[in-house]
């Protein structure tokens, strides 16, 4: 991979060098990290939000027309169903939040946020 570098002069004729692929580095290696956690971050929140009846009332259209989930409604009613999906975006915030040091756990969180989604 070639190297690429710019250098800028400023105002007081100091010189600015910026390393390309050193900033592409640095924006992979941070970006590796804040995906996770904020998906994490959104997780907890979006299921924390699930256990408010606000919340609940609001998905009921979504959950009474999904193929998936809508027979929850009809067994589990309303605040049910709303609980249960909450459970499992919390679960799944909680584990990728594990990425430091499980990463098969965080990678098992990814694969269940990617299914409540």
């Amino acid at each position: 991979m070639a190297q690429f570098s710019s250098s800028i002069a400023n105002a007081s004729g100091h010189s600015l060098t910026l390393d390309v692929e050193h900033l592409e580095i640095t924006c992979r290696e941070i970006g590796s990290w804040a995906l996770p956690y904020g998906l994490a971050i959104i997780f907890l929140w979006f299921g924390c939000m699930k256990f408010t009846a606000y919340e609940a009332e609001g998905i009921t259209p979504f959950i009474a027309n999904s193929p998936l989930v809508s027979w929850w409604h009809k067994l589990l009613g309303v605040q049910g169903t709303s609980n249960m999906l909450g459970v499992i975006e919390v679960t799944a915030g909680l584990l990728l939040l594990t990425r430091a040091f499980a990463p098969k756990l965080s990678a098992i969180g990814f694969a269940l946020g990617a299914r409540a989604a």
